[in-house]
């Protein structure tokens, strides 16, 4: 239940396809989560660092990913955001799972598709229901 002392928790989602992103801002909406959405990757981290959000949810649409990564690796290393929780989605869990930061950053990895009561789970576990 929401109260005017407990705000929302916020999930940053940092998606290229706007349609997509769209959709799982919405979807986020529903569950009373606030969710900024980054659409240009390089924007990504100054908007992560000034929301602070609870949990980042990061889709990796390319097929290979430095950009992401990198910014992975620069919320870690940074201490203002190294301890906010990663799930990434993708098309291609096996290499994201061999992608040797997103084992060291402890990013959670979903594969897409997913179903939403998969993200719901995930998101949870995270961060717990939302407030």
């Amino acid at each position: 239940m929401y109260t005017a002392t407990m705000p929302p928790q916020s999930i940053v989602l940092v998606c290229e396809n706007w349609v997509f992103g769209e959709l799982i801002c919405d979807i986020l909406a529903d569950q009373c989560y606030q969710r900024p959405l980054c659409t240009a990757l390089g924007h990504a981290y100054d908007l992560i660092s000034h929301v602070q959000p609870q949990l980042v949810l990061l889709d990796i649409f390319a097929p290979a990913p430095v950009a992401e990564w990198q910014l992975v690796a620069h919320l870690r290393n940074d201490p203002h955001t190294a301890r906010i929780p990663i799930i990434v989605c993708t098309t291609n869990p096996a290499a994201a799972r061999l992608e040797p930061y997103a084992a060291l950053a402890g990013c959670t990895i979903l594969e897409k598709p997913f179903l939403l009561d998969e993200l719901a789970a995930l998101i949870r576990a995270q961060i717990g229901p939302p407030r």
